[in-house]
């Protein structure tokens, strides 16, 4: 599929090189010529420096033939500029970045019709949102629905005094029943699609499917339960910070934001609530740290936009004893390290926004458009959740699962049927119009047939 870019920063980057090694061919624009130079070196793209708003410029790199116009720049208005002319060039799809709160008073569907966009994207919300169900689900390290958050799928390290630890997935399912799957499990750097006889240890990563109304009980079978979130600190005053200030808010959590920039600690005072407190100082600021009685919070969030500083206030916090950290990481390459030092609670706007637009991408590859409709990363990159839509031609409809061959390094993890919720067994029949979440150690699928043998 040829997919233009438009806009090589953060999130443009992490687009480029993911949806290359996807096997697209993909062009970028960007006015800064190192900027180009640089991802053309690393990836196997085509660039073009230019302003990506005129439309001399947008004809050269091919908007008129592309199957995905991508605007990803700093400014909103330039990106939803770029969406309305490529669309007029000629691209089949557009999809425009847009993080201003003003833009979305009247919704997305209202920002996607004003620009002929088909889809509208907020990497800070879609962010903001990855934190808060970490922080909603205090024992997992990361957590993300599905089904229009009927499932849930959460990573989890595995306690030193767990009643698992050393218990088969066969034996734990025959002995402590519960709807849940646990689908995939990481050790040593390596993360395998588990069998009934393997046995989770402590230390292990495991992912943990489950209804959402299911979840809690799930958690005190496994022994993975940790008190409720009560009070919870930010620092930094960013957009996605604000968006999560929000939602903790509105959950009757009591949230404090540090900033340490004036300006910026004002204008968080206006746009927040009045139950959320906005203190002006630095978070690396360790005396200041104290006055505000960090080591008495229930969670700290690093959102400074320095992943060095994210590194050196989560240490810092867990030292105090706070119970659960979440950090942004804007650099991939920094994972392995943070997870060294025990950082275990990641979220990154650049990836969410990776992820949901692979599986767009996916899905318009498919033959009816849809097949792949969600997709997360899971274990660190090294296992992805989909969700997908069964049509009527597909060759397990009708069959139940024992009777159907699936293939090695995935498994079925969830089917969804008119807005219930199945943890299947052998036993589960695939009807047409099902939802179902696969758990994949195999990357590029791109509908449910795929993962059929």
């Amino acid at each position: 599929m040829n997919i233009l870019i438009v806009g090589c920063g953060r999130v443009g980057n992490k687009l480029v090189k993911s949806l290359a090694r996807e096997g697209h061919d993909v062009t970028v624009v960007d006015e800064d010529k190192e900027v180009i130079r640089a991802v053309t070196d690393s990836c196997d793209v085509m660039g073009f420096c230019g302003n990506g708003a005129n439309g001399e410029t947008l004809l050269a790199a091919g908007a008129d033939k592309a199957d995905l116009a991508i605007a990803v720049t700093r400014s909103d208005e330039l990106n939803m500029l770029v969406c309305f002319l490529c669309k007029k060039i000629g691209a089949k799809r557009t999809v425009a970045r847009v993080r201003g709160d003003y833009y979305f008073a009247k919704g997305f569907d209202f920002v996607k019709a004003s620009i002929e966009a088909d889809r509208v994207i907020n990497p800070e919300l879609l962010c903001a949102e990855s934190a808060f169900n970490i922080l909603r689900l205090p024992s997992a390290i990361k957590m993300e629905t599905f089904a229009s958050d009927r499932l849930e799928v959460a990573e989890f390290i595995v306690p030193e005094d767990s009643p698992v630890a050393g218990v088969t997935l066969a034996d734990l399912k025959k002995n402590r029943g519960g709807n849940f799957l646990i689908c995939a499990l990481g050790r040593d750097g390596e993360t395998i699609i588990p069998k009934g006889s393997d046995a989770p240890r402590a230390g292990d990563r495991i992912c943990v499917v489950s209804g959402v109304s299911e979840m809690g009980k799930v958690i005190k079978t496994l022994g993975l339960v940790k008190r409720a979130m009560h009070s919870v600190t930010i620092v930094g005053a960013s957009q996605t910070a604000l968006y999560l200030a929000r939602m903790l808010a509105a959950a009757h959590v009591s949230v404090k934001i540090i900033e340490k920039d004036p300006d910026n600690a004002r204008d968080a005072c206006v746009r927040l609530a009045e139950n959320v407190t906005v203190v002006c100082g630095d978070g690396l600021d360790l005396e200041m740290m104290k006055e505000e009685r960090l080591g008495e919070t229930d969670a700290l969030v690093t959102f400074t936009g320095k992943d060095e500083e994210n590194i050196l206030l989560d240490m810092y916090a867990r030292g105090l004893g706070v119970k659960k950290v979440v950090s942004e990481l804007s650099r991939d390459g920094l994972l392995p390290m943070a997870e060294k030092l025990g950082l275990t609670s990641v979220v990154s706007p650049q990836r969410a926004v990776a992820d949901v637009m692979v599986s767009y991408a996916r899905a318009l590859e498919s033959e009816d458009g849809a097949a792949v409709e969600t997709l997360y990363s899971l274990m660190d990159g090294h296992v992805e959740a989909l969700q997908f839509a069964v049509g009527e031609s597909c060759p397990a409809v009708g069959k139940k699962l024992k009777d159907i061959g699936i293939m090695r390094g995935a498994i079925l993890a969830g089917i969804i049927r008119a807005g219930e919720v199945t943890i299947p067994s052998g036993e589960d029949e695939i009807c047409a119009g099902d939802k179902v979440i696969v758990v994949s150690s195999v990357s590029g699928l791109g509908s449910f047939d795929e993962v059929l043998r």
